[in-house]
């Protein structure tokens, strides 16, 4: 991993200009390493997207995160590059999906979360977790 760099095979889109991989050493290896996206100009927002092969049969994304200051809007979706299949984001300080459901009410910043979501694509089905805990399925 290179530090101050896009992850290999990933794309950065918008603006952060201080948006890179970074270190910490104060997390556990082999999580000591993280991409931050930060810009306080941007308006349109900043994207790091990875762009995968069609999968079928059972798939699962998983991810930490942490918010460092509170605000609307920030999102994680997973799609097929046309249309967001599940998508998280902030909302009136929580974390709510887009079907509506509200995962944590009063989120707290420097917090880290995890997601994971366990997709069934032929059966057009998912579960989703929320900081190990099953919130939806659909």
């Amino acid at each position: 991993t290179d530090e101050g760099a896009v992850p290999y095979d990933w794309e950065k889109v918008g603006g952060g200009t201080t948006s890179a991989v970074t270190y910490d050493a104060n997390q556990v290896y082999p999580d000591t390493y993280s991409f931050a996206l930060y810009d306080p100009t941007t308006v349109d927002g900043i994207n790091l997207s990875k762009k995968f092969e069609d999968k079928t049969g059972k798939i699962v994304f998983s991810t930490r995160f942490i918010i460092t200051t509170k605000g609307d809007d920030s999102e994680i979706s997973i799609g097929n590059g046309k249309q967001n299949a599940i998508t998280v984001k902030t909302s009136k300080n929580n974390f709510v999906m887009g079907n509506g459901t509200v995962l944590r009410e009063n989120y707290r910043e420097n917090l880290w979360y995890t997601l994971k979501i366990v997709a069934d694509i032929p059966a057009k089905k998912a579960d989703v977790y929320f900081v190990f805990v099953k919130h939806s399925s659909f």
